[in-house]
């Protein structure tokens, strides 16, 4: 079963909303600032507005899936065959919040150990 596309594509997608949301952010910002359009100065705090949302969500979300993936690499990097297996409900768990990538990651992991 492949995974949903917020999971499989969360960097892509992360990446987009705080870079999108810093964009909004700054044309807000200039346009608020500048002389020359002071007609659209609504439009601009339309634009910081969502465009701060957007780069909050795009911050926490790439944070929460830094923490994730170095918390699943750090788990993997596991030597002890008993530690991994006590383990191995939240490694698998992790696996399967992060991209598919990370899940042959797993696969791999157990292979070494002989886990099925």
């Amino acid at each position: 079963m492949t995974k949903p596309t917020l999971v499989e594509r969360a960097p892509l997608l992360s990446l987009t909303f705080l870079l999108v949301g810093l964009l909004l952010t700054m044309v807000g910002t200039y346009i608020l600032s500048a002389e020359g359009l002071a007609s659209s100065r609504g439009w601009s705090y339309w634009l910081i507005s969502i465009g701060l949302v957007l780069l909050f969500i795009g911050v926490l979300w790439i944070l929460k899936l830094y923490l994730t993936i170095t918390k699943f690499q750090s788990l993997l990097q596991e030597k002890s065959k008993a530690t991994f297996l006590k383990n191995l409900d939240r490694i698998e768990y992790m696996a399967w919040k992060l991209p598919s990538v990370y899940a042959k990651d797993l696969v791999t992991k157990k292979e070494e150990f002989n886990i099925k």
